[in-house]
């Protein structure tokens, strides 16, 4: 299943059953973070830390860090994202489903209702910015006109030159003038 396509469902569930939280287990290693077998993983996928930060100012979402890393490593994930600004609810469990409920037994399993894990399909070099886009669809239009104003401002202070050209990722020639 898609994350987009778990989203939808998700949400299409919260509000026929009327429920104010979503639970989002999400995986460190391949999913947040490009993976280092040397050592702690320092990069983050693109577009993955607008995406948390969208889904951390819905309040309907509480993430869980859901990881194998050692103990301290954990923590130096849940502090990283913490930095960035992503709230993490809580590291490999759910307390508010722990035990024994009226609808299950939760003693062995994890309760969800987003899974974002490489584990799962989740593709991190795609699925980041679809996510974006489903949270936020107006996210790179706002961006690229930031880009083009700040062009524009480089423009007006270099107004002695005729033209200004960019190169864009086909390192072709765009005249911005």
């Amino acid at each position: 299943m898609s994350a987009i396509r778990a989203f939808k469902e998700a949400n299409k569930r919260k509000i026929a059953r009327n429920w104010d939280t979503l639970y989002i287990l999400l995986d460190i290693h391949a999913t947040v973070m490009v993976p280092n077998w040397d050592g702690v993983s320092k990069d983050f996928y693109p577009h993955c830390l607008d995406a948390l930060r969208k889904i951390n100012s819905d309040k309907t979402y509480k993430i869980i860090m859901w990881t194998c890393s050692k103990k301290e490593d954990r923590e130096h994930y849940k502090m990283l994202l913490e930095k960035e600004g992503i709230d993490i609810y809580a590291v490999n469990e759910n307390p508010d489903t722990e035990g024994v409920l009226n609808w299950g037994d939760y003693s062995q399993k994890l309760y969800c209702n987003i899974l974002l894990d490489d584990k799962s399909g989740f593709d991190a070099n795609t699925e980041w910015e679809e996510i974006l886009n489903y949270l936020d669809p107006n996210f790179f239009r706002r961006i690229k006109n930031k880009i083009i104003n700040s062009f524009k401002l480089i423009k007006k202070y270099l107004s002695s030159s005729p033209s200004i050209y960019v190169r864009d990722v086909n390192n072709s020639k765009i005249n911005i003038s």
